[in-house]
């Protein structure tokens, strides 16, 4: 049986490193299409330690993942909303990261990759916004577009499933795309058995990424 996961109870101060990425987070009524689609197709099972990577204001999904994982067993990290960055410091059977990687520029994207990658000891399910969501629509910024809310730009990539695949590829070895009922707005892949780069340059990343 694995260990039960230990949440530290003092959290990490919160920066702004990461700008206005968090306010790209949505209040949800039910469980979003990513979440409903894994429980769905069997990938999240009773009993796993999971960790919920950028959980945002996703509650029904925070409390449907504490749910399945069962007491002691689920831990959640978000940059903005639950900044603890000690609970990276386990692995876990799975890693549930919805709607994180498409908001962040590729710095911030790699360091996130890395935590995702680190932290997962079985599966990790990524899912981010397609190029078919046709509500991404900005100026070109980076890798993506700066998409205006209300009155801030907010970054945001659109993946096709190649360029997911591909990103993916560069911290795990094992990646496979999952078929949900999307509607095309998203892609979701299962990433395994990780490649722990600790000191992987961005730059580097960057090179590889045609950046």
């Amino acid at each position: 049986m694995p260990p039960r996961v230990k949440t530290p109870q003092v959290q990490a101060e919160p920066s702004d490193t990461r700008g206005e990425a968090w306010r790209t987070a949505i209040k949800r009524r039910g469980l979003s299409v990513p979440t409903r689609e894994l429980i769905r197709l069997g990938y999240l099972q009773q009993g796993s330690t999971t960790l919920n990577h950028g959980r945002g204001k996703a509650d029904d999904d925070a409390a449907q993942l504490r749910k399945l994982a069962g007491r002691g067993r689920y831990a959640e990290y978000d940059f903005h909303f639950a900044p603890d960055r000690a609970v990276l410091d386990n692995r876990y059977d799975t890693v549930v990261s919805n709607f994180v990687l498409n908001v962040l520029e590729p710095n911030h994207r790699h360091e996130a990759w890395k935590d995702i990658a680190n932290s997962t000891g079985g599966t990790a399910y990524i899912t981010v916004r397609s190029t078919g969501d046709k509500s991404i629509r900005g100026e070109p910024h980076e890798d993506g577009v700066l998409v205006k809310r209300g009155k801030k730009m907010n970054f945001q990539k659109p993946y096709s499933s190649e360029d997911l695949v591909d990103e993916a590829g560069r911290y795990f070895n094992t990646v496979e795309l999952v078929k949900t009922r999307s509607g095309g707005n998203s892609w979701t892949i299962a990433a395994s058995d990780p490649i722990i780069q600790e000191d992987l340059d961005i730059e580097k990343i960057k090179k590889l990424a045609g950046l």
